[in-house]
């Protein structure tokens, strides 16, 4: 197998999801590689492609993972966007806000009623105690919705999948503690009598999700109440039910439609998954016939129609997704075509014994090696799942020689209820058995080194990664991204749609405190012995970032290899300019920089000296004393240096770290396995340090000018105070010579600033 390139692992292509049609067009979410993964809304047009939504960024964060972020109908788009915290609407030409700019509301799982000019989205009110409300709200479309919409459905702990046709309205809901898939029901309402609901389908201890209206205007969802997720139509006076082995369904996550929609009068198209893989499935309800019209995908994304027209992006193992329109006919066209890649290590799908039972797992093998090293992955969730989709990184790996084994753990999903609910109450305990016994068995067919064997994965893959070297000695190394190191700090300040979920993986909170204490890999540290890398985003509310400082901090304390990854303020926001975080640094930033520096010391006067009493309102040292022998009076004039200094470097160094780090010796580097703060010191910042004593250098002559306003307003007796002084009494020989002192400072700065990047220009070449 050819040796894969970092380029090329890297291409920068724009992912494709969440296709819906219209009679104005074929829309789809496009993540932008070159704009730091920007979402915005595309639409194909037989005239060729457009963006929508340029400037957007096309998000939602309910239930802080998101989803239904956009919706179509007729001429009108709808979508949420993360920069501005506002909904939009696009209608006909014109585009406009429809909801205030607020941090009270979020909203997720739209969809739009054109009959009645609504829109309709799940709301979640972060300003309620003690956890955010959900509800359902309808806004107009014609108005400001300063209210924030107006409540439909309120009263379940959560909503998804709101869906209208003819003004009726469905929708599914959960209550704490359990999540989606464990117990779920579907409900219905009419939009001119919200205040009656109707539940359609829901039975204790069975998931029914994901309503869908058919073109005859009956309803349809999804139900495990077979032990499968099968589809079921509710008519007026029966219900037909398509039975079948496999799961036709995804947990829910995120509040995307799920790979379902109808097509025509009766067809419902969707996803059907077997053996770890997901293929277009089409059902007619009417006669029960089942038709498979895309064989070979790996996945079946997400699904839309138009009439007869089918619509699905489709994920393939040899290539990139791509949107597929399926004609009346069954003809086939790529609307946004991807090119199926040559010189790849293809997934074999293998089943290995575990102690529950039978495990499922894709392995990628290394073309012609004997007994290579292999990298395990765990995936997130843990409900959740790996399907053999095209990975660059996977195939990165596997042509550095590195096979590949990614493990669909028990209580993975889409192999049944069953098997999703063999990790109740064993979280911690039987996916690590999983995942080591199928790597066990990878490695005694001769398939991979057993000496050799690394272990990766994220979110709750990190957990079990971190599990898997604090109770295994099989593996040689770890790699956490974002991973729960500590289950009793992840349940008390987790988010609200995970905050009862280890209730039935691990144990009732708090009566099971002990079982938490001894299923957190903090607590078994005596048993770690390799090397581990963390990986931790400073913003996740998910997995909050003190799970990895803490677990970090105690491998540290046992003296063992340790590699953390956090970056500092201007570092970290310049790799992730357009992060959140970034952004609103770097605005608070700007606005104290926009603050003349008198206005800033008489406020930090007014509030620290006079208010809150700490430092003295005067900065003269007093009694015959100087500043040496009463350094409290330095502490005013150097704070209000300070902010306005400090701010003004952070903004300059972000931007210039954010220019560096996307150049491709820093990515090849990190790619190539060096360490992240290795990365930085050797490369990165001795790149990037020219710059960085440059804008050092700048403050200088700003420092010195500034002493002029803070000396003045503080009563500081210092240089700045002088030169003010000099002026008023008309003393030439004093302001000339304090005007010589300043130049020649600033001289200095800019010298050393100019000799240290010279040489520092010869160490990078070295390097």
């Amino acid at each position: 197998m050819q040796r894969m390139s970092i380029d090329q692992a890297l291409v920068g292509t724009d992912s494709i999801r969440q296709v819906r049609a219209s009679a104005d067009g074929v829309f789809w979410l496009a993540s932008i590689a070159a704009e730091d993964g920007r979402v915005t809304i595309r639409c194909w047009q037989e005239g060729g492609i457009a963006e929508i939504t340029p400037g957007f960024n096309v998000r939602s964060r309910v239930m802080e993972y998101g989803g239904g972020a956009y919706a179509v109908a007729d001429a009108l788009v709808a979508w949420c966007d993360d920069f501005t915290k506002r909904l939009w609407i696009r209608d006909g030409g014109t585009t406009r806000p429809l909801t205030p700019g607020s941090t009270r509301f979020r909203y997720g799982g739209l969809t739009l009623d054109p009959q009645r000019r609504l829109l309709l989205a799940v709301r979640e009110d972060h300003e309620v105690t003690p956890e955010e409300r959900s509800e359902i709200v309808a806004l107009d479309l014609d108005s400001d919705n300063a209210d924030g919409g107006r409540v439909l459905v309120s009263g379940a702990d959560f909503y998804a999948g709101p869906a209208v046709r003819d003004g009726r309205l469905a929708w599914f809901q959960w209550m704490h503690p359990n999540m989606s898939w464990d117990e779920a029901s579907v409900w219905a309402t009419n939009l001119d009598d919200p205040g009656h609901v109707d539940r359609i389908f829901g039975k204790p201890g069975v998931s029914a999700q994901h309503p869908v209206w058919l073109g005859d205007g009956s309803l349809a969802c999804v139900t495990d109440e077979s032990g499968h997720w099968n589809w079921v139509v509710h008519h007026a006076d029966a219900t037909s039910t398509w039975r079948t082995p496999h799961d036709c369904s995804i947990p829910v996550w995120v509040l995307d439609p799920p790979p379902a929609c109808a097509v025509g009068d009766d067809l419902l198209a969707t996803v059907q998954i077997d053996d770890g893989r997901g293929a277009l499935a089409l059902w007619h309800p009417s006669n029960g016939e089942v038709t498979h019209p895309l064989p070979g995908t790996a996945m079946i994304e997400s699904l839309a129609s138009r009439g007869q027209e089918l619509f699905a992006i489709a994920e393939w193992d040899d290539r990139p997704a791509s949107l597929v329109r399926i004609s009346p006919t069954g003809e086939r066209t790529e609307l946004v075509a991807s090119e199926p890649q040559t010189n790849l290590s293809r997934p074999v799908c293998h089943w290995s014994e575990g102690p529950a039972g039978p495990v499922h797992s894709w392995f990628y093998p290394v073309p012609g090696a004997v007994a290579p090293p292999m990298l395990v992955l765990t995936h997130g969730g843990p409900t959740s799942a790996h399907y053999p989709g095209f990975d660059r990184m996977i195939q990165f790996w596997v042509s550095r020689g590195i096979c590949v084994l990614d493990v669909n753990y028990s209580g993975s999903t889409g192999f049944g209820r069953t098997y999703r609910n063999r990790l109740k109450g064993q979280w911690g305990v039987l996916d690590v058995a999983d995942v080591v016994a199928a790597a066990r068995e990878v490695c005694r067919a001769e398939l991979a080194d057993p000496k050799r064997v690394a272990i990766a994965g994220g979110s709750a893959g990190g957990y079990t990664t971190l599990q898997a070297l604090v109770t295994s000695d099989f593996f040689a190394a770890g790699i956490s991204s974002y991973g729960i190191g500590d289950l009793r700090s992840l349940v008390e300040e987790t988010h609200k749609a995970e905050s009862h979920y280890t209730f039935a993986l691990v144990a009732p909170w708090p009566e099971g405190e002990q079982i938490y204490r001894e299923r957190s890999p903090i607590t078994r540290l005596d048993r770690l012995n390799a090397p581990m890398l963390i990986l931790q985003g400073l913003e996740d509310r998910v997995v909050p970032p003190g799970q990895a400082f803490d677990m970090a901090d105690a491998v540290r304390a046992k003296g063992l290899a340790l590699a953390l990854v956090t970056l500092p303020a201007a570092v970290a926001a310049g790799a992730r300019p357009r992060a959140r975080a970034s952004r609103g640094a770097a605005a608070a930033a700007l606005g104290v920089v926009a603050v003349p520096e008198f206005v800033t010391a008489i406020v930090a006067s007014a509030i620290l000296c006079h208010w809150l009493g700490w430092l003295p309102v005067l900065s003269t040292p007093g009694g015959g004393q100087t500043a040496w022998e009463r350094p409290i009076v330095l502490a005013m004039p150097s704070l209000c240096l300070w902010i306005v200094c400090s701010a003004f470097l952070f903004r300059r160094a972000r931007a210039l770290i954010a220019a560096h780090s996307r150049a491709a010796y820093v990515v090849e580097a990190e790619l190539a396995g060096m360490p992240r703060r290795r990365v930085l010191l050797a490369h990165l910042l001795p790149s990037a340090a020219y710059g960085i004593g440059q804008l050092f250098a700048q403050t200088v002559p700003y420092l010195l000018g500034g002493t002029v306003v803070i000396e003045v307003v503080v009563s500081y007796p210092g240089l700045g105070y002088t030169l003010v002084t000099a002026v008023t009494d008309r003393e030439a020989p004093t302001v000339m010579a304090i005007g010589a002192v300043l130049m020649l400072a600033a001289a200095v700065a800019f010298t050393l600033a100019d000799l240290a990047g010279r040489r520092n220009q010869r160490v990078v070449a070295v390097v």
